[in-house]
């Protein structure tokens, strides 16, 4: 389970990352522009990854159970809900970009740059909305390989695309961000077209319209009772996470740091990439086991995939402070057009990250692993809403916009939330709490 959703995890970041790189290679400010886009993005993609949490944590318990039944309802309405909220928003940043984009900073090239790429690349939401929402099921039911094709070559399309479009190669114009973000939009689409030429093709698992179209009081009660908190959840984490890079964005020497922020970003999500694989293979394990009425095996299974989660963490932070020196700053920092000060500011928080990295996988594993499967939805939100806004969220805004703090400081500030989340986390697991099966007869 681990290895293809660690793959999986791998590409999604890698496609960020190359398309970053291609992005960074226009120059410094458009790095900083699109990196504010995406900030957006983010946050409405965690609404709907908030949905497709929801659904997990009820398909992985009833695909326990064999109840295929029911996991379409709850298919259906995950894909009914994620497509209202990501067409929405699509439609918005379309229609307004430089509206919503000057939220996120007082630099009007930014706010050029960034609306000038998200109004095209906005509507890529809704495709990868509508895939995520299948993809996650199968996840949920064991099947972890058809995201980790799909978005390999979703992942190819985009990079190929990036190429051709933002630079101009093979006899097309150079467009630069409007490239990107047309790249994305066609990627998005070849992600949509196979996931649902699979859908519909498949065997092991068929798509009943019936169920789909009509789920039910019932199920959809069940559906509102375990995803609405972590949709609230979700879109709140990810306003608070997006609140990060805005922080940034009005800093003093803002371009450098939010460039800074973005790169180290995308270097830890490279590095912890196996280990979100073994984050969400322990959320379809445990909630496997509960619905199959197995308790204490749902709890070995937890307690076993935290402990092992947390020693490639750390084997992965010592891998990042071994190529500090070596790798990323001499070679990966420059390929991103980063200026002296972006070099200067990602020098020590390649270290702090570096740090941070064991403590933010075992977080994932607690709270998606072992919580949110086990159906403690309460206690999964109370730990990130927490120590979000009541620690790290007020500490890194008084620092960077009041207190005047290098960038390196606000981003210790930040990475607060994961030391504070590991020790309730811990805490909250051995209570046992959390081991309650939400399926029905």
């Amino acid at each position: 389970m681990a290895l293809p959703l660690g793959i999986q995890n791998l590409v999604i970041n890698g496609m960020v990352i190359m398309s970053t790189f291609m992005i960074g290679i226009l120059g410094e400010s458009y790095l900083a522009g699109v990196a504010l886009a995406t900030a957006i993005f983010f946050m409405a993609e965690l609404v709907v990854f908030g949905l497709c949490s929801g659904s997990a944590v009820l398909i992985a318990q009833y695909h326990g159970k064999g109840d295929k039944i029911s996991i379409n309802r709850i298919i259906g309405i995950a894909l009914g809900l994620s497509f209202l909220v990501s067409m929405t928003i699509a439609i918005s940043i379309s229609l307004f970009p430089t509206g919503i984009f000057i939220l996120t900073s007082n630099d009007p090239v930014l706010i050029v740059i960034a609306a000038e790429f998200g109004r095209i690349a906005a509507f890529a939401l809704v495709l990868n909305a509508l895939s995520s929402v299948y993809i996650v099921a199968q996840r949920s039911m064991e099947n972890p390989r058809l995201a980790m094709i799909v978005q390999s070559i979703t992942l190819v399309t985009c990079v190929f695309l990036n190429w051709v479009l933002i630079f101009g190669n093979l006899g097309f114009v150079p467009m630069g961000v409007q490239g990107a973000a047309i790249a994305l939009l066609i990627a998005r689409g070849v992600e949509f077209a196979l996931t649902f030429g699979y859908a519909f093709a498949t065997k092991q698992f068929k798509l009943q319209f019936s169920a789909l179209l009509r789920p039910g009081k019932v199920i959809f009660r069940d559906f509102v009772k375990y995803a609405s908190p972590v949709v609230i959840s979700e879109s709140l984490w990810g306003i608070g996470v997006s609140m990060y890079a805005i922080i940034f964005g009005h800093m003093t020497n803002a371009v450098a740091a939010v460039a800074a922020f973005s790169i180290v970003l995308n270097i830890e999500r490279i590095l912890g990439a196996m280990c979100y694989g073994f984050g969400h293979a322990c959320s379809v394990l445990v909630g496997k086991e509960i619905g199959a009425g197995q308790q204490k095996k749902a709890l070995s299974v937890g307690v076993t995939m935290i402990a092992l989660t947390a020693g490639l963490g750390l084997f992965m932070g010592l891998l990042a402070l071994l190529l500090r020196n070596i790798i990323l700053l001499p070679w990966v920092f420059p390929l991103f057009g980063a200026s002296g000060y972006t070099l200067a500011y990602g020098s020590t928080m390649l270290v702090i990250m570096a740090i941070c990295l064991p403590f933010k996988v075992v977080n994932l594993c607690i709270v998606i692993g072992t919580l949110r499967s086990g159906g403690d939805i309460r206690g999964a939100v109370a730990l990130d809403m927490g120590a979000l806004f009541l620690v790290a969220l007020p500490l890194s805004a008084l620092a960077g916009l009041f207190l005047g703090a290098p960038a390196p400081i606000v981003y210790l500030l930040v990475c607060m939330e994961e030391f504070i989340k590991t020790f309730f986390g811990i805490w909250r697991v051995k209570q046992r709490k959390w081991l309650t099966n939400v399926t029905r007869q």
